[in-house]
Protein backbone atom coordinates (compact mmCIF):
# COMPACT_ATOMS: atom_id res chain seq x y z
CA UNK A 1 0.00 0.00 0.00
CA UNK A 2 1.52 3.48 -0.83
CA UNK A 3 1.43 6.26 1.57
CA UNK A 4 0.01 9.74 0.41
CA UNK A 5 1.15 13.23 2.40
CA UNK A 6 -0.98 15.82 2.07
CA UNK A 7 0.47 19.42 2.54
CA UNK A 8 -1.99 22.10 3.31
CA UNK A 9 0.49 25.01 2.45
CA UNK A 10 -0.94 28.44 2.81
CA UNK A 11 1.31 31.62 1.25
CA UNK A 12 0.15 35.07 2.85
CA UNK A 13 1.06 38.17 1.87
CA UNK A 14 -0.25 41.82 1.51
CA UNK A 15 1.26 44.72 0.30
CA UNK A 16 3.30 47.46 2.58
CA UNK A 17 -0.32 49.04 3.70
CA UNK A 18 1.13 52.87 3.75
CA UNK A 19 1.94 52.31 -0.24
CA UNK A 20 -1.31 54.05 -1.58
CA UNK A 21 -1.06 56.97 0.80
CA UNK A 22 2.35 57.72 -0.44
CA UNK A 23 1.19 57.70 -4.04
CA UNK A 24 -1.78 60.09 -3.18
CA UNK A 25 0.34 62.58 -1.91
CA UNK A 26 1.99 63.01 -5.16
CA UNK A 27 -0.73 62.96 -7.47
CA UNK A 28 -2.71 66.12 -8.45
CA UNK A 29 -5.66 64.30 -10.95
CA UNK A 30 -8.54 64.48 -8.24
CA UNK A 31 -9.87 61.86 -9.96
CA UNK A 32 -7.17 59.60 -9.90
CA UNK A 33 -7.14 60.45 -6.67
CA UNK A 34 -10.37 59.00 -5.54
CA UNK A 35 -9.82 55.73 -7.70
CA UNK A 36 -6.76 55.19 -5.04
CA UNK A 37 -8.28 53.88 -1.59
CA UNK A 38 -5.96 54.36 1.71
CA UNK A 39 -6.88 52.00 3.72
CA UNK A 40 -5.18 48.85 5.65
CA UNK A 41 -7.44 46.12 4.64
CA UNK A 42 -4.82 43.81 7.59
CA UNK A 43 -7.06 46.77 9.88
CA UNK A 44 -10.36 46.44 7.67
CA UNK A 45 -10.66 43.16 7.35
CA UNK A 46 -9.99 42.54 11.39
CA UNK A 47 -12.49 45.49 12.01
CA UNK A 48 -15.35 43.18 10.56
CA UNK A 49 -14.30 40.28 12.61
CA UNK A 50 -11.94 38.94 9.48
CA UNK A 51 -8.41 38.44 10.68
CA UNK A 52 -7.73 35.85 7.86
CA UNK A 53 -4.64 35.11 9.69
CA UNK A 54 -6.08 34.46 13.28
CA UNK A 55 -8.84 32.20 11.19
CA UNK A 56 -5.46 30.35 9.76
CA UNK A 57 -4.68 29.73 13.76
CA UNK A 58 -8.13 28.75 14.70
CA UNK A 59 -8.86 26.26 11.68
CA UNK A 60 -5.30 24.40 12.00
CA UNK A 61 -6.13 24.24 16.05
CA UNK A 62 -9.40 22.36 15.00
CA UNK A 63 -7.99 20.80 12.67
CA UNK A 64 -5.51 19.75 14.39
CA UNK A 65 -3.22 18.52 11.94
CA UNK A 66 0.08 20.66 11.04
CA UNK A 67 -0.21 22.83 8.40
CA UNK A 68 2.69 25.30 6.37
CA UNK A 69 2.48 28.82 5.87
CA UNK A 70 4.64 30.62 4.02
CA UNK A 71 4.79 34.82 4.67
CA UNK A 72 6.57 37.55 3.47
CA UNK A 73 8.56 39.75 6.05
CA UNK A 74 6.37 42.78 5.05
CA UNK A 75 3.27 41.02 6.01
CA UNK A 76 4.71 40.18 9.37
CA UNK A 77 5.89 43.37 10.10
CA UNK A 78 2.65 44.80 9.54
CA UNK A 79 0.79 42.16 12.06
CA UNK A 80 3.63 42.60 14.21
CA UNK A 81 2.61 46.74 14.38
CA UNK A 82 -0.87 46.55 13.58
CA UNK A 83 -2.57 42.93 14.54
CA UNK A 84 0.00 42.12 18.24
CA UNK A 85 -2.85 39.22 19.00
CA UNK A 86 -2.66 37.51 15.71
CA UNK A 87 0.95 37.65 16.04
CA UNK A 88 1.28 35.93 19.26
CA UNK A 89 -1.48 33.34 17.97
CA UNK A 90 1.08 32.81 14.96
CA UNK A 91 3.87 32.55 17.42
CA UNK A 92 2.15 30.17 19.67
CA UNK A 93 0.74 28.37 16.48
CA UNK A 94 4.36 27.89 14.79
CA UNK A 95 5.74 26.74 18.65
CA UNK A 96 3.63 24.13 19.34
CA UNK A 97 4.46 22.99 15.64
CA UNK A 98 0.69 23.25 14.45
CA UNK A 99 2.30 25.66 11.89
CA UNK A 100 5.30 24.24 9.56
CA UNK A 101 7.58 27.00 8.43
CA UNK A 102 8.08 27.57 4.57
CA UNK A 103 10.21 29.95 3.29
CA UNK A 104 9.52 32.22 0.89
CA UNK A 105 10.79 35.17 -0.96
CA UNK A 106 11.02 38.15 1.85
CA UNK A 107 9.08 40.85 -0.75
CA UNK A 108 6.88 38.90 -2.65
CA UNK A 109 9.11 39.07 -5.66
CA UNK A 110 8.84 36.99 -8.87
CA UNK A 111 11.42 34.95 -9.70
CA UNK A 112 11.93 36.72 -13.21
CA UNK A 113 13.20 39.84 -11.38
CA UNK A 114 15.69 38.14 -9.06
CA UNK A 115 19.09 36.81 -10.05
CA UNK A 116 20.53 33.88 -8.30
CA UNK A 117 22.41 35.66 -5.57
CA UNK A 118 19.47 37.82 -4.96
CA UNK A 119 17.38 35.01 -5.01
CA UNK A 120 19.24 33.50 -1.97
CA UNK A 121 19.77 36.35 -0.39
CA UNK A 122 15.26 36.72 -0.19
CA UNK A 123 15.46 33.48 1.14
CA UNK A 124 18.03 34.30 3.44
CA UNK A 125 15.68 37.45 4.81
CA UNK A 126 12.78 35.26 5.24
CA UNK A 127 14.40 32.40 7.17
CA UNK A 128 16.12 35.23 9.66
CA UNK A 129 12.86 36.79 10.09
CA UNK A 130 11.08 33.71 11.35
CA UNK A 131 13.64 32.34 13.44
CA UNK A 132 15.58 35.30 14.62
CA UNK A 133 12.82 37.97 14.87
CA UNK A 134 9.97 35.41 15.63
CA UNK A 135 11.99 32.79 17.27
CA UNK A 136 10.33 30.16 15.26
CA UNK A 137 11.92 26.57 15.31
CA UNK A 138 13.50 26.02 12.50
CA UNK A 139 12.29 22.86 10.31
CA UNK A 140 13.65 19.74 10.02
CA UNK A 141 13.18 19.62 6.15
CA UNK A 142 13.80 23.67 4.85
CA UNK A 143 10.88 23.75 1.97
CA UNK A 144 10.15 26.83 -0.65
CA UNK A 145 6.86 28.11 -1.36
CA UNK A 146 8.09 30.35 -4.37
CA UNK A 147 5.12 33.34 -5.10
CA UNK A 148 3.12 32.35 -7.97
CA UNK A 149 5.07 29.38 -8.44
CA UNK A 150 7.71 31.05 -10.10
CA UNK A 151 10.21 28.01 -10.57
CA UNK A 152 13.46 28.85 -13.18
CA UNK A 153 15.91 25.37 -13.85
CA UNK A 154 18.27 28.29 -14.47
CA UNK A 155 17.96 29.18 -11.49
CA UNK A 156 18.03 26.00 -8.50
CA UNK A 157 21.21 26.11 -7.75
CA UNK A 158 20.15 28.95 -5.41
CA UNK A 159 17.63 27.08 -3.95
CA UNK A 160 21.05 24.34 -3.33
CA UNK A 161 22.70 26.88 -2.04
CA UNK A 162 20.02 27.79 0.46
CA UNK A 163 19.72 24.29 1.35
CA UNK A 164 16.06 23.97 0.32
CA UNK A 165 15.53 20.28 0.58
CA UNK A 166 11.99 20.56 -1.33
CA UNK A 167 9.31 23.24 -2.83
CA UNK A 168 5.54 23.39 -3.75
CA UNK A 169 4.74 24.10 -7.51
CA UNK A 170 0.94 24.60 -7.12
CA UNK A 171 0.67 24.22 -10.71
CA UNK A 172 -1.11 21.20 -12.35
CA UNK A 173 -0.87 22.83 -15.90
CA UNK A 174 1.94 20.81 -17.85
CA UNK A 175 1.91 23.21 -20.10
CA UNK A 176 3.62 25.82 -17.04
CA UNK A 177 5.72 22.52 -15.81
CA UNK A 178 8.44 22.27 -18.79
CA UNK A 179 11.06 20.58 -16.41
CA UNK A 180 11.14 17.90 -13.30
CA UNK A 181 13.50 18.24 -10.48
CA UNK A 182 14.91 14.68 -9.88
CA UNK A 183 14.40 15.11 -6.25
CA UNK A 184 18.10 16.67 -5.43
CA UNK A 185 16.99 19.70 -7.31
CA UNK A 186 19.18 19.39 -10.54
CA UNK A 187 16.45 19.65 -13.70
CA UNK A 188 15.60 16.54 -15.67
Amino acid sequence: MKEIYVILAFHAHEPTWELPQKLLENIDDVYLKQALKDENWLLRRSAEGRDIYMELVNFAWKLQSPISLEITNELLNQITDLLPETLNALKKAYHSGLIYPIYGYAHHTHIALLTEPEIEDEIRLNREHIHDILKVPRPKYPGLFPIEGSLDASKLGALKNSEIKWVIFPNFDHNKTLYQCDGELNEK
